[in-house]
């Protein structure tokens, strides 16, 4: 669910619902990203994280390898370009 979007920017807040199974490594992008876990348990490099905990990805830098344990709420904030 799109929370926010900046026209001119494209900078977004957005909520999502990852199903129980969800694994992603996410590729460098040139935005700051926020991945802040509202409800549930994110897996951060193997590392269980507890709600609520925030990874932050700095433009230009590859993410960790993230996952969940069960149903998890992410809330996602991708800044503008940088």
């Amino acid at each position: 669910k799109v929370l926010s979007k900046n026209v001119n920017t494209e900078a977004a807040s957005v909520l999502v619902r990852a199903a129980a199974d969800w694994s992603a490594t996410p590729e460098p992008v040139n935005r700051d990203r926020f991945i802040i876990n509202v409800s549930g348990t994110m897996i951060v490099d193997g590392q269980a994280l507890a709600e609520p905990s925030l990874v932050h990805i700095p433009a230009g830098a590859p993410g960790p390898r993230l996952g969940v344990d069960g149903q998890v709420e992410l809330l996602v904030k991708v800044g503008g370009p940088k």
